[in-house]
């Protein structure tokens, strides 16, 4: 019962997030801690999307906007998270949809 609760949470929060609040949520989510302190998601774009509900061009827009601002940089199947702080106020408030 508690899984289910924390799915319906999960469901909830992301839901009123806008695309790059997604894909910012999923970043944090999937990100592993490296040895020199920076963190990564070796995920491809289409993995962020199917984990948020986006589009792979949705995601490709987030990661542009955050690459020039200089909070990640990316390869191939991997992302790194230069401005961990940064992602998570961008994945927390920053960027929610506005209420009707």
């Amino acid at each position: 019962m508690i899984r289910i609760n924390q799915i319906d949470a999960w469901h909830t929060q992301i839901m009123t997030l806008s695309a790059t609040g997604k894909a910012c949520y999923a970043l944090l989510r999937f990100a592993r801690r490296r040895r020199d302190g920076l963190y990564e998601a070796k995920l491809t774009h289409e993995e962020i999307g199917s984990a948020v509900g986006l589009c792979r061009q949705s995601v490709d827009n987030a990661l542009h906007w955050l690459r020039h601002a200089g909070t990640v940089t990316t390869g191939q199947k991997h992302i790194v998270i230069l401005k961990i702080d940064r992602l998570v106020s961008l994945a927390e408030s920053r960027h929610r949809k506005a209420k009707s």
